[in-house]
């Protein structure tokens, strides 16, 4: 079974660092291609530079929708079909007549595949592990890194060896290896199966009040009858009645106690996610989420905090200028003759 911090959440990091070293390795190695690109398809620098341009900006727009897909699909559905578009994509990129076209295929096709997969192989990682999430999630992001050192050198060999279209037919097999990476984020179910358990044990034990009632009420109206025929009292016959009214009574205020206790387990999860919150650091903003807010009214109250606005605006930066050197600066060194 599928659970948090066991030997299968090893499994999962494995593959989340996978999916990134190609995903990453790819984008982050475009100068190399950059070049081929641009002696292949005789384009300009500006018309090229669209390319990556495209690829980047679409595997960042398209997080608010892959997140909405993830909450309703589960990572390993919606990676997968991210494996698939970024192999679409790249591929028909070979028979690809001009410049333009690459703009779609190589650009928005592998661009939006890559995003599909880029937030679930995250994701993946924060759900499996608990205990160690924060070494956790910096050993898969590390493929970025790696995939960057590997796959960059590989495809200059690769581009001198087969060509441009020779090598975007190895990468997109590459990408398409997403797909089984993907297919290890199982969903968890230790969860759902909790909340099961609890469920059948509650519905044993109002059986289980059920029958104890009846027999109570049984004994009783036997008592009653036994007593009217011997003694023939019709006090001690209403007596009896009391009693078991009252003890029926109780077994009634047990069950609704029981049936309280099951609803408060059920919204349990959701205050976990509030005191998780606070002690990431959010405290001194008093965030407080009630079990009864939808996803959407918590990610709105997140946003209007400082600190995630401060975090979007780095963000922002960052990636504006973060792809720049790894595009150009092939190019800048062919021409000054470095290369």
């Amino acid at each position: 079974m599928s659970t948090v911090d066991s030997k299968w959440s090893c499994v999962v990091l494995l593959a989340a660092l996978i999916v990134h070293f190609i995903s990453h390795g790819f984008i982050y190695s475009f100068g190399i291609y950059f070049i081929a690109i641009e002696d292949t398809y005789r384009g300009s620098k500006a018309q090229i530079a669209w390319i990556p341009s495209i690829v980047t900006g679409c595997l960042h727009l398209i997080g608010p929708f892959v997140s909405v897909l993830v909450n309703k699909l589960g990572c390993q559905i919606v990676g997968s079909l991210g494996g698939g578009l970024a192999f679409i994509g790249l591929f028909t990129s070979l028979f690809a007549p001009n410049i333009y076209v690459l703009y779609i295929t190589m650009g928005i096709f592998t661009g939006f595949g890559i995003g599909l997969v880029f937030l679930p192989s995250v994701l993946s990682v924060t759900i499996y592990f608990k205990k160690y999430r924060g070494i956790a999630c910096g050993l898969a992001l590390s493929g970025c890194g790696i995939g960057n050192f590997v796959i960059s050198p590989l495809s200059e060999y690769m581009l001198k060896e087969y060509g441009l279209k020779g090598t975007l037919l190895i990468l997109s097999g590459l990408l398409l290896n997403c797909i089984p990476c993907c297919m290890m984020f199982r969903p968890l179910k230790e969860k759902e199966e909790s909340k099961s358990s609890n469920k059948q044990q509650n519905e044993k034990d109002h059986t289980s009040l059920v029958h104890q009632s009846s027999q109570l009420g049984y004994a009783c109206n036997k008592e009653e009858h036994f007593e009217a025929l011997l003694h023939n009292n019709a006090c001690e016959h209403e007596k009896g009645r009391s009693d078991g009214q009252e003890e029926m009574h109780e077994l009634i205020q047990l069950k609704q106690n029981e049936d309280e206790k099951f609803e408060l387990n059920e919204q349990q999860d959701s205050k976990n996610i509030v005191i998780e919150i606070k002690a990431s650091g959010e405290s001194t903003c008093n965030i407080k989420f009630s079990p009864t807010y939808s996803a959407m009214t918590r990610y709105l109250i997140l946003i209007k905090t400082k600190t995630t606005m401060l975090f979007f605006a780095s963000q922002f930066f960052f990636i504006a200028g973060v792809y720049v050197p790894f595009i150009f600066v092939p190019d800048k060194a062919k021409h000054h003759g470095k290369i």
